[in-house]
């Protein structure tokens, strides 16, 4: 009933004017958006009730209710986080996505700053949603304010490599490393698109770096046995596929690949065996 009557002193231009107007209703929205029973029916009552509340702070910025207004404000943006999490985990996530950016702009509205955290938050939205142009769009926001810089960044490469943007991924991949250059999850993803994209001789490059960091790492050397088998660099990829099976014995994909190369081996061997003259067995 409140909404109702206040939708109504809406049309009156002398209550429009005032501050009060404006506070009251921005303080029923964030009523209605704290009530269960209500939420559902007014879906935009969070966003009606700060934008009524930056009306009143407008009309009459400071003294009065001012400080109220701010602290109704802040209430609005818990609020607003605590529904972004409820609509994520329920995969609604455009309207989640609406909510933190909701957060991300009444923290800017109140404190001059940005919510990295609600900006981050709403990229990931976007991204499960396939709005990967907007999740670009937060990630990048998040890289620039220096927040999850490398996580970022590598979020971004792999959207673009979705979109089939190999050279745009690499691009992204190689400011990361320039910046972060130990980053494993960096050096994996840039790998990765080599492989994926043939192009087998900067991966070799890469893949040391990987191992150098990570010695350890059976996958690592056994991916360099596959460059080096590509490359048909047939003594160094089996020298990796055995650096591998050191590290792990029971590696499938090495023992397998390993023994495709030595059975490629004595298929050439047998082939240039027959190639002999019988006189000269």
């Amino acid at each position: 009933k409140a909404a109702e009557y206040i939708e109504k002193a809406l049309t009156n231009s002398k209550a429009v004017a005032k501050e009060k107007t404006w506070r009251y209703r921005g303080t029923i929205y964030l009523n209605i958006a704290q009530s269960e029973e209500l939420k559902g029916l007014y879906p935009d009552a969070l966003t009606t009730s700060f934008e009524s509340l930056k009306k009143a702070l407008e009309i009459k910025p400071t003294g009065g209710y001012s400080e109220e207004c701010k602290v109704m404000m802040n209430l609005v943006k818990v609020e607003a986080n605590n529904a972004g999490f409820t609509m994520f985990t329920d995969e609604n996530f455009l309207n989640a996505a609406a909510k933190y950016s909701l957060s991300n702009d009444i923290r800017a509205y109140i404190e001059g700053i940005a919510d990295t955290v609600a900006i981050w938050s709403a990229a990931l939205c976007f991204e499960r949603a396939g709005d990967w142009e907007k999740a670009v769009k937060g990630y990048r926001t998040c890289a620039d304010m220096g927040f999850k810089e490398p996580k970022a960044l590598l979020s971004i490469a792999n959207l673009q490599e979705v979109n089939e943007d190999a050279d745009a991924a690499l691009e992204t991949l190689e400011i990361a490393l320039a910046k972060f250059p130990s980053d494993q999850n960096l050096l994996i993803q840039q790998l990765n698109i080599y492989l994926r994209s043939g192009r087998f001789e900067e991966a070799e490059s890469n893949l040391k770096k990987a191992a150098e960091n990570e010695p350890d790492n059976e996958k690592l050397w056994y991916s360099l046995g596959f460059v080096y088998d590509n490359l048909s660099r047939i003594d160094e990829a089996e020298a990796a596929y055995k650096a591998a099976l050191e590290r792990n014995p029971d590696y499938f994909d090495a023992n397998f690949n390993i023994g495709a190369l030595y059975f490629n081996k004595a298929v050439a061997m047998n082939k240039n065996a027959n190639l002999i003259p019988q006189n000269q067995h």
